[in-house]
């Protein structure tokens, strides 16, 4: 993609609790993802970050149908290394990128997609050159308490599917 003289390349990104460190990210509604540690589908390590971010973009948010989350009002998806988009009443929802209301229930699961003329953004200055390394995911109800899906402290047993999170993100990136 390109405009007048400034190319840019899109990243999407996936971050999946799944591949969070359990043992010191012990809940889905919370971790962080380096990424630089993690290694693409296809085998390939990734940049170290990237650099000189313009936009990020949310596509898609699934998280667990669990813990009476429906009937929560909405969650809020916060991503600190990115930070809020919102002119809010509360801190919370001055530090989100996305208020999550599902668009609909798969089985365990919540899930929130966006139209692409409705995805949540935060778009960055070009006279910043915004790095990002690293990702940490937070699922936060309204007072700002993380919400609790549930807790998987030992990382040598199985991975509890159902208690697991996905965010999708498009990052754009000017070379």
């Amino acid at each position: 993609m390109s405009s007048g003289c400034t190319t840019y390349k899109e990243h999407y990104v996936s971050l999946d609790s799944r591949h969070r460190n359990r043992t010191i990210w012990p809940s889905s509604s919370q971790y962080s993802i380096s990424i630089s540690s993690n290694i693409f589908f296809d085998g390939t390590p990734p940049d170290s970050y990237y650099k000189s971010v313009r936009t990020v973009e949310v596509i898609d948010v699934t998280y667990p149908n669990r813990n009476n989350v429906v009937n929560e009002m909405y969650l809020y998806l916060c991503i600190p290394e990115i930070g809020g988009v919102f002119d809010a009443t509360s801190s919370t929802g001055s530090n989100a990128i996305a208020k999550l209301v599902p668009t609909k229930l798969m089985g365990e699961y919540a899930f929130v997609q966006y139209e692409k003329s409705q995805r949540p953004y935060k778009c960055f200055n070009f006279a910043t050159n915004k790095e990002i390394s690293t990702l940490t995911v937070e699922f936060r109800k309204n007072d700002g308490s993380l919400f609790n899906f549930g807790t998987e402290n030992t990382s040598n047993l199985p991975l509890n599917p159902v208690l697991q999170t996905n965010v999708t993100l498009r990052v754009c990136t000017q070379w």
